[in-house]
C-alpha cells in the first residue's frame, strides 16, 4: 500500500519544497521503487513523469533538466519512504502528483500509487528594517523596528525572529516571536530577556520592535530580523512556506572604563564652634548617571550616615537626631554630587572625614551585589572653641 503525503497543499513560488511518499504490506525486497509523475489541472488525464529512483531516462523532456541539475530530486529515507524534492518551485509545478511504486509482489494486491494535489502561490511575504551604522557607548539604550507584512489570501502565520551576527560569524538568535505568538529568548540571552533587558514588542499589525535597555560589548556585530510564514497543512501539521530577511544594521558598542575615582573637599577647614562646616564629595567616572551607588560618610572611620541607591537616607547613634533638627544635612545632588552640612559644628565634630562610594549592580539571581567601592582620602577638620 503507497501512501502520500495528505494534501491539499500550498506553497509558495521560488521555495524549497518536499513531498513524502512511503509504501508497506509487501513482500519483495527491502528497498523499493518510486516513480513520481504529476497531472497538470489544464490536462488532468495526462501524466507527466518526473524522477524515479531506478531509471534515468524516466522524467519527461520538461522535468529532464531540472532533474540533471539537482533542482528536482528524490532523497530515500529508508528502502521504502522516499521524499520528492523541488528545490525552487514554479508556478507551472502546480498539479496533482503522484507516486508509484511498481509491483515486487507474485500477485497484485493492494494499490500501488497514491495522489496528493499542490497549488503554488505568490510569495508575498516582506521583511525590512532600515539600514544602519550605529556606534553606541555601552550601557545605552538600543531600538530597531522591523517591519513585516504578507499579502496571501490563504490563511497563515507569521513568526519574526532577532538575530546578532558576531564578528567572529557566529549568528546567534537574540529574541523571536513564535508563530503561535509564544516569546522565546535565544541560549545565550535568556537571563537579559527574562530580566527584561532585552524585549521584543509588536506594535500595530505589521511592526516588531527589539528594545535592548543597556547594550553589552558583546552586543556587537551585525543585528537583523527573519521573518518566517506559516501554513497549516491537511494533516495539521505546520509547515514554513516562505522566509525573508532584512538588511544588517551594523552595530559598534564601545567598552565603558568601569573604574570610578572618589573625592573629598571642604569649604573651610578650621572652624570656630557654631560655624558652617560643608563638605563635599564627587564621583567621577564614565556614564555615571546610569550606574547605581551607594553613599557613605564616615568619621573617624565611624559612620555618620548612608544614602542607597535609591535615594534613602540612614543615620548612626545621635546623627538622626541632629539631622531631625535640622543642623545636619545630607544631599545627593546626582550620582556624581554628595554634601555633608553642619550649621552649628561643635567641638566633637573636629577629626577625619572619609566619604565611600560603592557601584552596585544586580545579579542573576536578581539581588544587589557590590561591583566596585572607593574611598576618598581623609580631610581634617579643626574646631576652636569660641573666645579663644
Amino acid at each position: 500500500m503507497v501512501t502520500i503525503q495528505k494534501g491539499h497543499l500550498y506553497r509558495a513560488r521560488g521555495y524549497h519544497i518536499t513531498i513524502w511518499c512511503n509504501v508497506s504490506g509487501y513482500s519483495g525486497p527491502s528497498e523499493q521503487t518510486f516513480q513520481w509523475s504529476m497531472y497538470r489541472p489544464s490536462a488532468p488525464a495526462v501524466g507527466m513523469q518526473i524522477i524515479s529512483t531506478s531509471d534515468d531516462d524516466f522524467p519527461y523532456a520538461y522535468f529532464a533538466q531540472r532533474v540533471k541539475t539537482g533542482e528536482i530530486y528524490v532523497e530515500r529515507i529508508q528502502g521504502d519512504s522516499v521524499l520528492l524534492h523541488i528545490t525552487k518551485l514554479q508556478d507551472q509545478d502546480a498539479g496533482e502528483y503522484e507516486c508509484h511504486t511498481p509491483s515486487t509482489d507474485s500477485r497484485y494486491f493492494g494499490n500501488y500509487s497514491a495522489k496528493a494535489s499542490l497549488s503554488v502561490i505568490p510569495d508575498t511575504l516582506s521583511a525590512n528594517m532600515k539600514q544602519q551604522n550605529l556606534i553606541q557607548d555601552e550601557g545605552d539604550s538600543l531600538e530597531l523596528i522591523c517591519e513585516v507584512s504578507t499579502a496571501t489570501i490563504q490563511h497563515t502565520h507569521i513568526s519574526v525572529a532577532w538575530h546578532l551576527v558576531q564578528e567572529d560569524g557566529k549568528d546567534q538568535e537574540i529574541l523571536s516571536l513564535s508563530r503561535d505568538f509564544v516569546l522565546i529568548a535565544g541560549s545565550s540571552y535568556k537571563q537579559r530577556v527574562s530580566s527584561r533587558d532585552i524585549r521584543l514588542d509588536k506594535i500595530g499589525d505589521t511592526k516588531y520592535k527589539l528594545s535592548i535597555v543597556k547594550v553589552l560589548p558583546l552586543d556587537q556585530g551585525k543585528v537583523y530580523c527573519e521573518a518566517v510564514e506559516w501554513i497549516q497543512d491537511p494533516d495539521e501539521t505546520w509547515k514554513d512556506i516562505a522566509w525573508k530577511q532584512t538588511d544588517k544594521t551594523y552595530l559598534t558598542v564601545q567598552g565603558l572604563d568601569y573604574n570610578i575615582s572618589v573625592t573629598i573637599s571642604v569649604a573651610k577647614s578650621t572652624l570656630l564652634e557654631g560655624e558652617v562646616l560643608q563638605i563635599n564629595c564627587s564621583v567621577q567616572g564614565q556614564k555615571i548617571q546610569n550606574r547605581w551607588f551607594q553613599m557613605v560618610w564616615l568619621h573617624h572611620d565611624s559612620v555618620v550616615s548612608s544614602i542607597d541607591q535609591h535615594g534613602v537616607l540612614a543615620f548612626q547613634e545621635d546623627y538622626g537626631d541632629r539631622y531631625t533638627t535640622g543642623n545636619l544635612l545630607v544631599r545627593k545632588e546626582s550620582n556624581e554630587k554628595h554634601s555633608l552640612k553642619i550649621s552649628q559644628v561643635e567641638l566633637n565634630d573636629e577629626g577625619t572625614y572619609r566619604c565611600v562610594v560603592s557601584e552596585m549592580e544586580r545579579s542573576p539571581t536578581g539581588f544587589l551585589t557590590v561591583k566596585q567601592k572607593r574611598s576618598s582620602s581623609g580631610i581634617d577638620v579643626n574646631v576652636s572653641p569660641r573666645g579663644q
